[in-house]
Parts: structure tokens; C-alpha cells; sequence
């Protein structure tokens, strides 16, 4: 059995049928071998299989299907089965990490001789090795069942995580954990692209100590890590030391084991931030489950981690959440603080030519700072125009001076880069506050290449973003006049294309994977296709982003499971999608998805074969293989072969025959002949239907009436139901094509 990321084995003789722990298999017998194997993966490969280095994509899926699977639809809660996964990732390392011999089997498998409790004790031991070399990752028992430890082993078993790709599995594991924390529990962690900037802009050395008072996921401490791994790496290549020597593993490794730590009030959340960094090879040992606002004596009590101290800590990166208030009543958090160092104010040595005095206002502890320059000096320009802080300050009136305003100073290191930045922040507050609307907020940034270099733009920005400024000179819509109304070019429209080639890039990408990169020359030429599609009338009136997008995506993608670029665009006319004023992408490739996956791509043909009756078939045949060949699909076809069945009488439908039907698109029925067994097969589907309230859309009755005798062969009971009587097998032949395209959308 295959879900095609997992494969497992059963031995059927001697068990029921329904049997899939005691007589699971490690693997298929070899060639001369009668016996299957004790174990699949074994050290070096050896009269087996190496564990396997996987692509950031798929290990993202095994990551996601496993989840899934202790997850099952709600049997438990799935924070819990989040925990329970990572436990077993955490078993996973440290079988890996064990030494063995070549040839000796790893522990993380299923065994063909396991029987009862046998893989469990081996997972526990596994789990309790690596406790007692780090208690505070993990402090509850695996809860897993035999047959779950099965199901999730089997996704993991052959995966190498020590040998894959350091970024690979470090982002796999984030991509992962950080949708599956924003859908259950509306944790946003801070984006990827904000934790590089401000680490990147911090002179962060192996020598210094680095804290993060809420950690989260650890996305702070992993990015100072990885600056620092990268600075080994940059010294290495200066001479310093060989890339693989100690010196190397050293100054990267001391760092993350003796200089990074991490504070997280949510023990979960804690938890998973010290997985991600065993996942990206170290970091976690100073990372506690403890509130990072309390005393640091108290800290060092509770978790008897006694590396919290007091003004030592060089840098302090965090990104605090704003969700909740604390009142002065409940903890007078700030008087004890201690925390960070306090030796240098960062203040005073920018305002040195300054004159900074304090004024008490009111009676809430609050401080008035009022700052003078010398004359012709600005060392402050407002960058986002909130006049509402104008307006305040001219108010005379003495009673308001109780009333704070919040505001944030940024420091630059000079003109340009104060110029570039004030871009790149007004362009960054106004999209995080409201959907962008306004087109020059976009030019500002794409459009000016002195202030953002190509690589700025991708770094900073995103792909979109360069992708765009690569696109916007070929959009030539005198070319491309079709698109003119979804890009804001046709008369009395704002231009709108930078917003419509970002948005839709982002749609297209987060369809895909977040993560891939799309070829600029494919897309253009993708835009191309789909002005052409944009021929159709109704498809011109549209301004739509969300339908372009769409479109993009059902051109661009290469996962046919989700449905053609011919299906979408049928689907899109026949029913009317290109009248809605706003559409959003995602949602809309998620309901044609679902179509299109709901009518499986595997057609179960049913039918008498014989001598007689092979013209049929091979018309059948035919017929799939010449769509599949047109319109670059995959439809498979799944003969059963009802002569090895029939005994001259009814037969009792198989369990097999039954999944078959089940899982297939389409049932192609035969009536050539009358055999009765594929009546058998046609009254089941029909059942099935109305049991899940469904038409009978999904099955083609066919007959040959240059093979078998109509009035012979057909039974009264289906005689209502529309059927293929053609007396002609080439006619026939046409007739299936016909019907197979119209059931699945594709023309």
C-alpha cells in the first residue's frame, strides 16, 4: 500500500483482513529471498537502504502528513498531536546520532518481526536516551498507540534529518510550525524577512552573548546563530581554518551552546522553539519556559539555569507581544529589571551635540523629553505624516499633558540610507495598516533602482518585487490588450500594474510553496497565455486580480491533481466566476481543487473481457490515452478482469473490487455480452451515490452492438439510464472520448 510518501507492506496470509499491526512487513522480499527482511534501513545500505536526503518540499509534506495522522480529523486535540510529532522527530535525531556499525538496522523503523508492544520499548528508549541528555525538552511520556507509532515511524523511517540540508530542514520544520501555530492558536511569529533585517544590521560576534526575553519559535536566536555560522564560514574561506575543521565547528558551535538564550512564557511554545534549534543543529540549551518580565533571581531559582545575569547580555533582540497590558498593580515589572547591559546609552551617544531635558508629567511616572539641536541640524524627520501628533502639541490646554503618545525613533547611519529607509518603512506601515490601494506606494519601491539594487529588492522585499521591476517594461498592452482591464489600462481606469504582478505572484507562490522560486521568462510567457484565454468576451469585462491570479497559478503549477488550465478556464465560464467584481485567488483555486479532485483521475472500467469484447476495451483505451495526450493529463485506467471472476453465476464483490470502485473517478460499465457481474458493479456505485446524495453522474454505460445483441444484453432494470449504443466500435471509440472530456471539465 502506498500514499505516495509512504509505502507499507502486510503479510495477507493467515491474517483478517482488516489486520495491520502484527502483520506488518519492514519491506518486500528481495529477489531469492522468501523471506522479507527484519528491517528496511540499515547503516551504509547494506542488504538494505541508507536513509534518504529529501528536498525541503518533500520533508515539509512527511512533516505535514504525520501531523495529520495523530491529528486524525479530531481524535485529538492538535496541539497535542503537534507535541506528540515532535517527540518523535526528537527520537528520530537521536536514533540517527547513535553510533552503529555498517549494516547494523536503525532503531526508528518498523521490524517485521515486531510484534505487541516491541516497536514502542524501542521508541521509548530512543526517547528516554535523549531525555536524560536534555530533560527540560521533553518532561511527558510518548501517548501514542501501537498502530500510530506505525503510521507516523513509516512517514519518517527512511528521512536522513542529520544529512539533510541545513537550511532545508530548518525551513521545512518552520513552514510547518509556524502555519500550523497561525491556524490553531493565532500565534504570528515575526516574519522571516523582519528577523534578518534586524540581526543582519547588529555587529553579532561568536564572543557575544545574545538574549531573546520572548523567543517564540526561536526565530531571533536561530538567525544570530546563523550569522555567526556564516561568519565561521567567511573565515574559513579568508584561511583562518579549514572548513571542516574543529576551529570551524568551534566558533559556531560554542556560540550556540554557551552564548544564545531564549525566554518564552508559554511552555508549548518553548518547547517547540528548542526542537527547531535541535533541527538546525544546536542552540537550544538555554531556552526556558519562564515569563521574561520576572526577577532574574527568580528566573535562576525556578529553572536552576544559571546563565541569567544581570548587565551581561551584549544583545537583546526580541520582538515583544503587544496583545495585552499590564497593569502597574499586578507586577511592577520594570524596577527589577536587570536584564541587558547598561554600560552604553545608545541615546546620548547619538544626541551628543544635543540638549536633551526631562519634565515629570502628571502623576503616572510619566517623563517629557524635550530635545534641541544646533541651529541648521535635523537629526529627526517625521516619516509617516500621523498629524494627529501635530495637533496634540498645539493644543494649550495643561489638563492633557497626562496623555502619552506612543512613538519610535530609527536611527540611520547616513543620508542614503535614511532615504532609502523612510521608503521602505512608509511602504511597510501602510501595507501591514489597510489592503494597498494606491499604486505609487509600490513605485516608490520598484521603480527606483538607485535606492534599492536588484538584490535589495529581493532580500528586503521579496521575489515579487524584483520579478515585478523584470516585468512591467515587457507588459506591452497594446500587445496584451485583453489584459488592459485587469491592469488599470484602459481609459478611466488608475493604473494598477505593480499591485496586480506583486498580489498575484504572492497568490501564486503561497499556492505552490512559499518557498519556490518562479521563473520570470515563465510567468511572462504564462501572461501571454492567459491574454489570449482573456479573448473571450466575458473574460475581457473582468477586473478581477484574484481570477488573473488564479489563472496564473492553473498555468504555472505542475500538480495536475488540482486540476488543468483547460478545466479552470471551462469551469470559469460555465459558471459565470469572471462576473464577480472581487475574487480572492486563494479561495477560489481552493474550490475548483476540490472539483476537480472529487472527480479522481482514474477511470474503473468494468466489463466482460474476452476474444469478443477486446475491441472494447482497446476503444476505451484509446479514447483516455488520446485525452491524456491532448490536454497533458494523466488518466489512469483500472481494469478488473471480470472472466477471472466468473463462475457462471453471481459472485460476491471482492473487498478489493469494492476500493477500486471507491476511489475512482469514473466507472466505464459494458454491457456488451449481459455479464452479469458487472451489474453487480454498477448497482454498488449506484448505491454508494445515493447514499451520499449524489447523482449518478460519475459512471458511462456503453454497448457494442456489432459485438452483442442489445435487447439480450441489457436488463430492464437499467434500461431507463442513458447509455452509448453505438454499432460501431471506431464510433464508440469517439463517443467515450466525447463523454470522458465533458465529465472532467475539459471542453
Amino acid at each position: 500500500m502506498t500514499s505516495g510518501i509512504r509505502n507499507d507492506y502486510f503479510k495477507v496470509s493467515g491474517f483478517g483482513g482488516a489486520e495491520r499491526v502484527e502483520n506488518r512487513l519492514a519491506d518486500l522480499p528481495w529477489v531469492d529471498q522468501k523471506e522479507a527482511s527484519r528491517a528496511k534501513f540499515k547503516k551504509g545500505g547494506i542488504d538494505g537502504f541508507e536513509l534518504e536526503v529529501v528536498e525541503e518540499n518533500e520533508l515539509t509534506r512527511k512533516f505535514k502528513q504525520a501531523h495529520d495522522a495523530l491529528w486524525a480529523g479530531g481524535k485529538r486535540n492538535p496541539s497535542e498531536a503537534f507535541d506528540e510529532l515532535d517527540k518523535l522527530i526528537f527520537c528520530k535525531i537521536w536514533d540517527e546520532r547513535t553510533p552503529r556499525k555498517a549494516g547494523e538496522p536503525y532503531d526508528f523503523q518498523v521490524f517485521t518481526d515486531d510484534k505487541g508492544d516491541a516497536l514502542k520499548k524501542r521508541i521509548q528508549a530512543l526517547y528516554q536516551k535523549g531525555r536524560e541528555k536534555d530533560p527540560e525538552v521533553f518532561k511527558e511520556d510518548i501517548r501514542l498507540s501501537n498502530s500510530e507509532l506505525q503510521t507516523v515511524v513509516g512517514y519518517l523511517a527512511g528521512t536522513n534529518l542529520g544529512k539533510t540540508d541545513l537550511d532545508s530542514k530548518g525551513r521545512a520544520f518552520e513552514t510547518f510550525m509556524t502555519g500550523f501555530f497561525r491556524g490553531e492558536f493565532g500565534q504570528y511569529f515575526t516574519p522571516r524577512n523582519i528577523v534578518k533585517f534586524i540581526v543582519d544590521a547588529l555587529p553579532i560576534g561568536n564572543e557575544d552573548k545574545v538574549l531573546d526575553t520572548s523567543c517564540g519559535s526561536g526565530g531571533f536566536l536561530l538567525h544570530a546563530l546563523d550569522k555567526v555560522r556564516r561568519e565561521a564560514d567567511r573565515m574559513a574561506e579568508e584561511g583562518y581554518f579549514e572548513p571542516t575543521s574543529v576551529q570551524h565547528h568551534k566558533h559556531w558551535h560554542d556560540f550556540a551552546e554557551n552564548n544564545l538564550y531564549g525566554i518564552e512564557i508559554s511552555e508549548g511554545i518553548a518547547r517547540t522553539a528548542k526542537m527547531n534549534m535541535i533541527i538546525h543543529d544546536d542552540g537550544h540549551t538555554n531556552v526556558i519556559a519562564f515569563d521574561g518580565l520576572e526577577p532574574i533571581g527568580t528566573m535562576r531559582e525556578r529553572t536552576k539555569n544559571q546563565g541569567f545575569k544581570a548587565d551581561q547580555f551584549d544583545f537583546i533582540i526580541t520582538n515583544p507581544p503587544f496583545g495585552a497590558k499590564v497593569k502597574l498593580s499586578e507586577k511592577r515589572y520594570l524596577e527589577d529589571y536587570d536584564l541587558g547591559s547598561k554600560d552604553i546609552d545608545w541615546i546620548d551617544a547619538k544626541l551628543k551635540n544635543a540638549t536633551v531635558k526631562q519634565k515629570k508629567v502628571g502623576d503616572d511616572d510619566l517623563t517629557r523629553y524635550e530635545i534641541t539641536v544646533p541651529e541648521g541640524q535635523q537629526l529627526f524627520k517625521r516619516i509617516d505624516g500621523n498629524h494627529r501628533l501635530s495637533a496634540f502639541e498645539a493644543m494649550d490646554d495643561a489638563g492633557l499633558d497626562r496623555y502619552a503618545a506612543p512613538f519610535c525613533l530609527v536611527f540611520f547611519g547616513s543620508v542614503k540610507d535614511a532615504r532609502r529607509n523612510e521608503k521602505a518603512l512608509f511602504h511597510n506601515i501602510n501595507s501591514k495598516a489597510l489592503p494597498l490601494t494606491s499604486e505609487e506606494v509600490f513605485k516608490g519601491i520598484v521603480d527606483s533602482p538607485e535606492d534599492f539594487s536588484d538584490t535589495d529588492l529581493s532580500d528586503r522585499f521579496g521575489a515579487e518585487y524584483l520579478q515585478c521591476r523584470q516585468l512591467k517594461d515587457k507588459l506591452d498592452f497594446s500587445y496584451l490588450s485583453n489584459l488592459k482591464n485587469v491592469f488599470g489600462k484602459s481609459d478611466g481606469q488608475d493604473e494598477c500594474v505593480r499591485s496586480v504582478v506583486i498580489q498575484s505572484l504572492q497568490d501564486v507562490r503561497g499556492q505552490i510553496d512559499p518557498k519556490t522560486e518562479l521563473d520570470t521568462e515563465a510567468v511572462f510567457e504564462a501572461m501571454k497565455r492567459i491574454n489570449d484565454t482573456y479573448n473571450d468576451p466575458r473574460l475581457q469585462s473582468s477586473t478581477a486580480q484574484g481570477l488573473f491570479a488564479a489563472f496564473l497559478f492553473f498555468h504555472l503549477t505542475e500538480d495536475r491533481s488540482r486540476g488543468s488550465y483547460e478545466q479552470f478556464t471551462n469551469w470559469v465560464l460555465r459558471t459565470h466566476q469572471y462576473e464577480l467584481r472581487s475574487i480572492n485567488a486563494a479561495d477560489l483555486i481552493k474550490i475548483f481543487s476540490k472539483i476537480a479532485q472529487s472527480r479522481k483521475r482514474q477511470v474503473f472500467v468494468s466489463m466482460q473481457f474476452s476474444a469478443d469484447t477486446k475491441p472494447n476495451f482497446e476503444a476505451i483505451e484509446s479514447a483516455i490515452n488520446d485525452l491524456n495526450n491532448k490536454h497533458d493529463l494523466d488518466i489512469a485506467i483500472m481494469p478488473i478482469r471480470i472472466d477471472q471472476f466468473d463462475t457462471g453465476f453471481s459472485y460476491e464483490i471482492n473487498a478489493e473490487i469494492l476500493r477500486l470502485i471507491e476511489d475512482s473517478g469514473l466507472l466505464i460499465a459494458d454491457l456488451t455480452l449481459g455479464n452479469k457481474n458487472v451489474y453487480h458493479e454498477i448497482g454498488y456505485l449506484m448505491g454508494l451515490n445515493q447514499g451520499k446524495g449524489l447523482s449518478h453522474e460519475n459512471f458511462l454505460l456503453v454497448h457494442n452492438a456489432s459485438i452483442g445483441d442489445a435487447r439480450a444484453d441489457i436488463g430492464f432494470n437499467i434500461s431507463g439510464i442513458k447509455q452509448l449504443r453505438l454499432n460501431d466500435t471506431n464510433a464508440l471509440r469517439e463517443a467515450i472520448k466525447e463523454q470522458v472530456s465533458k465529465f472532467y471539465g475539459l471542453g
